[in-house]
């Protein structure tokens, strides 16, 4: 008799890209945060672990529900090319889309988006990998990663896996990027395009 057994390792994280890690007085897991007006929540219906991101629109919506489950942290790092891989499920999408969602913001301004859109996810169905790519301008200041559900239904997102030019960025050892020499003059500091 031949018993195998699978035991996921439990190493700490940087970024809790598997919504395990969620204190009790918590709406949302350590680092989430829910926008829009529908339903943003935690799941036990999830790929793998405990715990799934789940955005549902409410019974009277009718159509016009945006909601997103994102996480934001400093864009601490340097490369040419971000990735974001995810499993996604949906339930009852109509009149809009679900979709990944990865976004580089600058000062004041995102850089680089991609919310999957043009695919047109919609319907009922299971677990799936979906990717997304995005270029990663040098002058980035913030990255944002997780799910998106425009109009009715019920979206759930788990195991993601943001990457810089193929490297898990769990891994990555962050750095300290220096500012432009014009950022850090003062001369221009009351100009009429400074972003304070």
């Amino acid at each position: 008799m031949l018993i195998t057994l699978n035991q996921q390792a439990q190493t700490s994280q940087k970024y809790n890209f598997g919504f395990e890690d969620q204190k009790e007085d918590q709406e949302l897991p350590q680092g989430w945060g829910g926008y829009g007006n529908l339903e943003v929540s935690v799941s036990s219906i999830a790929k793998s672990g405990k715990k799934s991101g789940k955005i549902s629109s409410f019974e009277d919506s009718e159509g016009s529900g945006n909601g997103a489950l994102l996480y934001r942290y400093p864009a601490n790092y340097k490369g040419d090319t971000l990735k974001l891989e995810g499993y996604m499920k949906i339930e009852g999408v109509k009149n809009g889309f679900a979709g990944l969602f990865l976004r580089v913001d600058g000062v004041g301004k995102p850089l680089a988006f991609d919310n999957m859109e043009d695919e047109n996810i919609n319907g009922t169905r299971d677990w799936k990998k979906y990717t997304i790519s995005v270029n990663f301008p040098d002058n980035a200041k913030y990255l944002i990663v997780g799910g998106i559900l425009l109009g009715d239904g019920t979206a759930w997102f788990d195991d993601f896996t943001l990457s810089i030019d193929g490297k898990n960025i769990q891994n990555l050892k962050e750095i300290e990027k220096k500012e432009a020499k014009a950022k850090l003059d003062t001369e221009f500091d009351n100009g009429p395009f400074i972003d304070k």
